[in-house]
């Protein structure tokens, strides 16, 4: 298991828990990890700014939130490198065995839509 991505999994459900301050002391700490390629640096780009919206959230800052969140949505729609295929190759040279799975950019995109979406009042 990637320590990077486990630590923004933890950060992440610190800030949906409402402890902001553990979240992004847990976010710091994503920082100084080693990362190789199995880590796949472009999509840590996109977790991370998702998770940082949603510490903004937990504090109450709406707007921030919403920036955020347009932030890794709009990272989410570029078009990423080294996917499917690469990503595996990666993690066999980096890691010596399969991945636990692969990245879905789609579906990342729609989680990061379905948070931005919620912070609308107007929507039901």
């Amino acid at each position: 298991v990637s320590r990077p991505v486990a630590r923004l999994a933890r950060a992440e459900a610190l800030a949906r828990a409402q402890q902001p301050d553990a979240a992004e002391a847990e976010l710091r700490q994503v920082t100084l990890e080693p990362v190789g390629p199995a880590d796949r640096p472009h999509v840590l780009v996109a977790r991370l700014t998702h998770v940082q919206a949603m510490i903004a959230l937990a504090r109450g800052d709406r707007a921030l939130a919403a920036r955020r969140l347009r932030e890794a949505a709009e990272v989410w729609r570029r078009p990423l490198r080294a996917t499917g295929a690469a990503d595996l190759l990666a993690n066999l040279v980096d890691l010596g065995r399969p991945t636990v799975g692969t990245v879905e950019p789609a579906r990342e995109l729609a989680r990061v839509q379905d948070d931005l979406a919620a912070l609308d009042p107007l929507r039901t």
